[in-house]
């Protein structure tokens, strides 16, 4: 009866555990994947967010705006900036780097994997659709294996407690 009850308050540890750590917070790499060679860089702290967007303007070169501000629930709405200044490496000076305001733009995070962004800048209006950039599959189902080492947990084998989840 102990070890079930220890899978089973692990088990719901570790569930509660990996809600809070993702509800809600939207730090990633988000993307159309429709408009594959642009993006989003979403840093997200406490209740601010800051995006970079990246993409191309008109002539094909690489082009950056970013904004930043407090959450509203789960919109930020906020000025569009462009950066402009030296290039990296000798004779670089912080002082020449100049933020001009080029339009404004929203984003809306529906849920933890999908966003609406809503943009206004140089003559320029529309609508993305987002969604977070995956690398690899987030299925967890298979056999874990939780390694206890120098505690006794009270289990039948102190050395190992299987979890099955399916």
């Amino acid at each position: 009866m102990k070890k079930n009850s220890w899978v089973i308050l692990l088990f719901t540890f570790l569930t509660f555990f990996s809600a809070l750590s993702h509800a809600g917070h939207y730090q990633d790499w988000w993307w159309d994947p429709q408009q594959s060679g642009m993006g989003f860089n979403v840093g997200h702290q406490g209740n601010t967010v800051v995006v970079a967007w990246y993409n191309y303007d008109e002539d094909g070169k690489a082009s950056y705006l970013t904004m930043a501000g407090p959450l509203d629930g789960a919109v930020l709405k906020a000025g569009l900036y462009r950066g402009s200044g030296p290039a990296p490496g000798p004779g670089y000076s912080a002082s020449q780097v100049k933020q001009t305001l080029v339009g404004e733009a929203s984003i809306n995070f529906r849920s933890d994997t999908h966003a609406q962004f809503n943009y206004s800048f140089d003559g320029k209006k529309g609508t993305i659709e987002l969604e977070r950039f995956t690398y690899a599959t987030t299925d967890i189902t298979g056999t874990w294996d939780f390694v206890s080492k120098n505690t006794y947990l009270g289990c039948d084998d102190p050395r190992f407690l299987k979890i099955k989840l399916t």
